[in-house]
C-alpha cells in the first residue's frame, strides 16, 4: 500500500531541497512593496518543481502539505504563486486551510476582455491548458474568442533562467 503523503511532515532543511528564503519573484516584489511591514515567507518548492508534468493529486496533495506546514509556522494567508498549483489546488487549499488562499491563475478574463483580433493564447506547463479550472474560465470569459491552448515542456525553466 503507498504511503499516505497527507500526513508526512514537512521539513524543509532535509525535504529534497525544499528553500524557506526570502525571493525576488515578482509575486513577492508586488506583495513586499505594497505591504512593506508585513513579515513575508517565500517558499520555493525545488524538490517537485515543475509542477507541470506532474498528476493534479500529486500537485494538491504536495500544496497541501506544503500548506499545512506555512500554517503551523504562522502563516495568515497563503498566495499560490503557480498557474499550476492554483489551477490544481486551489479549491483544496481553500476548503482545508484555515486561512485565506489567493490563487494566481491564468489571465484569461483580461486576454478576451482586451483582444483586438478574436484570438487568445493559453501557453502553460502541461497541468495547466487542461485543467478543469482553465476551462471553467475560458467558459465563463472567452466565450467569443477563439482560444488557442499550448502545453509545453520547460517554460518553467526558460521563464525562470
Amino acid at each position: 500500500m503507498p504511503q499516505d503523503r497527507h500526513s508526512e511532515q514537512l521539513e524543509p532543511e532535509h525535504d529534497c531541497n525544499v528553500r524557506l528564503r526570502p525571493g525576488g519573484l515578482s509575486i513577492w516584489q508586488a506583495v513586499t512593496a505594497t505591504l512593506p511591514d508585513w513579515p513575508v515567507t517565500y517558499l520555493a518548492d525545488q524538490a517537485y518543481c515543475p509542477y507541470g508534468s506532474r498528476s493534479k493529486r500529486e500537485i494538491a496533495a504536495r500544496s497541501l502539505k506544503i500548506g499545512r506546514f506555512l500554517v503551523s509556522q504562522g502563516a495568515s494567508i497563503l498566495v499560490v504563486a503557480c498557474n499550476t498549483a492554483t489551477t490544481a489546488a486551489v479549491s483544496l487549499l481553500r476548503k482545508e486551510l484555515p486561512i485565506p488562499i489567493v490563487g494566481v491563475e491564468p489571465a484569461i478574463k483580461p486576454a478576451a476582455a482586451n483582444s483586438q483580433t478574436g484570438r487568445i493564447a493559453v501557453l502553460a506547463t502541461p497541468a495547466t491548458p487542461a485543467s478543469e479550472r482553465v476551462q471553467a474560465l475560458l467558459e465563463a470569459h472567452a466565450g467569443g474568442v477563439e482560444v488557442l491552448r499550448r502545453a509545453g515542456h520547460g517554460w518553467v525553466e526558460r521563464v525562470e533562467a
